[in-house]
Formats: structure tokens, sequence, C-alpha cells
């Protein structure tokens, strides 16, 4: 048999490679759309209807999601008596806000049986909400996208921390990332303003006038406000920290979702003024361990080259600049050429360290 040679046609390159480009990117593709919805699925969870409700967060470290809302029932309604006619001790812990020039005080252990207290003050509309497991307290603006809303308790935690819902729309917020993550106004951030913590004594001390929190059926005990059974803690925190002491409290300034702590023995001789940079800003922290008082302020740097140093002894007076500015605890210059004037607050409060270590990857450790 004679072999024949079969002439076969040139083979087209172009299409062939074509053909393999188009095949690696349809692989591509999928893998993308896979990652995807692997990643929506992370932050989705089913609702009793089969319908998917996307969160900020991944919704399986949402505890206790099936409570019904206001379990713990805020306060709607305050009242308030003058500071002198309280029954609170030298000691005790409180919250203290500073509205159209007026002081209000929230204690501390009606916070931790109601967790919000809706309040509002000439036209300024407002929530304090504090978490009595990580120890966080804030002022919140009530006023969203031009609506007054009241914020009431979701019964859920994150991270074991306070989930406010507000009414309006019933939009889950988490305290701690200071956002909504979860409904209609998910992604949005609310106003905070400056809430201290302080003791009874000090802020009495400094403000005479101040008024106090009043609850009749907390002063007779009658708030036992049922709380949930046990906290589950969430997966550990990474050995990459700071490796913070469990148990204690830090005061912290948080920029640009990083945080920057300050341990309590920084203060523990008279008011200590500290100024730093961090995130880009210039940050005053101005703190007393002994009047368990500590803030932070914006640094002005608008005209001028502004230097302070802390005041003893002169409270409400806590600092002082090279121009003779006189300046409270709320950052208000109440005497000098000045008066009037306020520094900008930044958002910074106390919490657990496992809660700081929970919330937040980038962590800085001030040291002088």
């Amino acid at each position: 048999m004679v072999s024949k040679d079969i002439d076969l046609p040139p083979t087209n390159h172009k299409k062939i490679m074509g053909k393999l480009l188009w095949s690696y990117l349809f692989v591509f593709v999928l893998l993308f759309v896979a990652a995807s919805c692997t990643k929506k699925e992370e932050n989705a969870s089913t609702n009793v209807s089969g319908e998917t409700e996307l969160w900020l967060v991944p919704p399986g470290k949402v505890l206790f999601k099936d409570l019904p809302k206001d379990r713990i029932p805020s306060i709607d309604d305050p009242q308030f008596i003058p500071a002198d006619q309280s029954n609170l001790k030298p000691d005790d812990l409180v919250l203290v806000a500073r509205i159209a020039g007026e002081t209000r005080i929230y204690p501390v252990r009606m916070m931790d049986a109601h967790e919000i207290v809706n309040d509002n003050l000439n036209d300024q509309y407002f929530a304090i909400t504090y978490c009595p497991r990580t120890g966080s307290g804030m002022k919140w603006n009530r006023k969203i996208n031009g609506k007054v809303t009241e914020f009431g308790v979701s019964g859920m935690l994150y991270n074991e921390n306070l989930m406010p819902y507000d009414r309006e729309t019933e939009s889950i917020w988490s305290q701690m990332k200071t956002q909504c993550v979860h409904g209609k106004l998910m992604g949005s951030f609310p106003e905070t303003s400056i809430l201290l913590e302080t003791r009874f004594s000090t802020i009495k001390a400094a403000f005479p006038d101040a008024k106090v929190l009043d609850h009749t059926d907390c002063e007779s005990g009658s708030c036992g406000i049922p709380k949930h059974g046990g906290f589950l803690k969430d997966e550990p925190v990474d050995e990459d920290t700071v490796n913070l002491p469990s148990g204690q409290q830090y005061f912290g300034v948080v920029k640009n979702s990083r945080l920057l702590l300050f341990n309590f023995k920084l203060f523990n001789e008279g008011v200590q003024l500290f100024t730093t940079n961090f995130q880009g800003a210039s940050l005053i922290i101005c703190g007393s361990n002994e009047l368990h008082l500590f803030t932070a302020f914006l640094k002005n740097t608008s005209a001028g080259n502004y230097s302070y140093t802390a005041v003893q002894g002169k409270l409400p007076v806590i600092m002082k600049d090279n121009f003779g500015n006189l300046y409270d605890i709320f950052g208000e210059i109440v005497q000098g050429p000045e008066k009037g004037k306020r520094l900008e607050p930044t958002l910074a409060y106390f919490s657990r360290t496992f809660a700081w270590e929970l919330f937040f990857n980038d962590i800085e450790l001030y040291r002088e």
C-alpha cells in the first residue's frame, strides 16, 4: 500500500488564541461572581418570608436578633431636677452633655437600666446611648435627613455592643461603629457631639446649676429591666494587637476608622494635657484620674501658633492657651480675648479593652 500525504488546511493561530482568551475571561468572570456572592452571603441573612436582607456587619455575629424591640424601654420623656436636689453620691458615675448653655447629667445607673434617653432642648434633638457591657456612652443627633426620630433598644448586640434602632425607619445602628448597619438608612453615620463621663462630685463642682435626670422608677428600684442572659464572646482577638490588658477601660480617640488609646496611668498627677497628631489631625487630650474626667479636642490651627497647658484646681476651667484664653471641660473659652468661642471636639469615649479590640484592627497606644 502506498501512503498518501493528506493536505491539512493551514492553522488559524489568531482564531485559536482568541478562543483561549475568551475561555480564560469566562472562567475569571465566574470566579469573580462566585467570590462576590460569597461576600454578599457573609453580609446577608434571610428573614421569615424568605427575603434576603443585607447588613454592613456579618449577620451571624449579631446576637439576639429574635428578641422583641424595646424589651428594654428607653426614656422618651426625660425629666430633670437641680443637682443639689439629687440623691446621687459624690463617686457615682454620670454622663454629661452641654446643650444650649444648660448642663444635663445622666446617671450611669439609670443608663444601665434603660440604655437610651431621647432628649431635646431648644430645638436640639439628641439621644444619649449607653452600653452597659462595653461601658461606652455617646450623644447622637436625632434629626436624620431633616426628620426627627427616636432611638430605641433593638435588643441586638454586635461585638457585645448596643445596637439602637431608629423608630422612623426601624433601621439598625451600631453604637461603636457609629453607623447604620441594616435597613433603609444603611451606611449612614449619625452626627455625634461631646459627651463626658465623670463623677457626680466633679460635674457638680464645675457646674453647680447642672440638672440631673430624675426617673422615679429608677430611684425606687423598680426599674429591674430584664437583661440578656449570658454574653457570648466573639471570635478571639488576633495576636497582632497592642495586647491590651483584659477587664479595663481605656479612653480612645476614633479617626478614620483608626483608634488612638490613652492609658489612665498617664493622668495620675492632677490635670494632665497632651498634644499629638493622629490621622492628619492635631489633637488636645486633657484629663484627670482624680476627677475621672477625660476629653479630646481638635487643636486650633486657623490662625496663630496656639499652645496649651493644663490648669489645676479651677473647675470648670481645665486648660489655657498662650493668648490668655481659659477653656472649660467642654472646650468653651469662658475667659479671655476670645470668650464664647470653643474648640471643636473629636469622637472620643471610654470603652472596655475587649470591645476596642473587637471593633478596631488598627490600634495605636499613645506613649509620651
